[in-house]
């Protein structure tokens, strides 16, 4: 947003303007990708595939590029509300690449910063329960979205910061859980 700031860096006012931020290096001395400097409050990732052959050996270069601009969030939110206040990660991992499986090894990582994590497991080609297993108790999996809501209002209390994460509808989960936590 364009407008002043509070003394923490918060906007106070203005309007919000969109720019697009590639993952190419941000300088001669500075590697690592633009978009790392930001701090958007909304990130739209249109695609990821092999680019800028000059800077990056190959798609996993790059993967971990991304992997920074997502620590899914969970860590940015974890900085805004501090140590106080627990997080609940609700994702569904919905993208063709999800579904396969590619990235599932990452997901503990990934989500780390969040205390409890809700991972709808409906329509994916592989086993969330056991992708999730590094995680212990922190993580809960259900195939369908009204387990998955009641499971997360089961544990949810006052005070706690519920983050959705999702590249489609997530199947109203959004409206579900407020209907259910008022």
């Amino acid at each position: 947003r364009l407008g002043n700031t509070t003394a923490e860096g918060a906007p106070t006012g203005g309007r919000p303007f969109v720019i697009e931020a590639d993952e190419y290096d941000t300088a001669f001395f500075d590697k690592r990708s633009k978009f790392v400097h930001y701090r958007p409050r909304t990130a739209v990732l249109n695609n990821l595939e092999f680019d800028h052959a000059d800077i990056f050996a190959d798609l996993a270069a790059i993967e971990t590029q991304f992997h920074h601009l997502i620590r899914t969030t969970v860590d940015g939110l974890r900085r805004k509300v501090g140590p106080d206040h627990r997080i609940l990660a609700v994702f569904e991992p919905r993208s063709n690449t999800m579904k396969l499986g590619t990235m599932k090894a990452l997901l503990p990582w990934s989500l780390e910063d969040a205390d409890l994590s809700f991972c709808h497991s409906g329509g994916l080609g592989w086993d969330a329960n056991e992708a999730l297993l590094p995680m212990g108790d922190q993580a809960v999996v259900a195939d369908n979205i009204d387990t998955l809501v009641a499971k997360v209002v089961k544990a949810a209390k006052p005070g706690d910061q519920i983050l959705c994460m999702s590249n489609g509808g997530f199947g109203g989960i959004h409206d579900k859980l407020l209907k259910a936590l008022a």
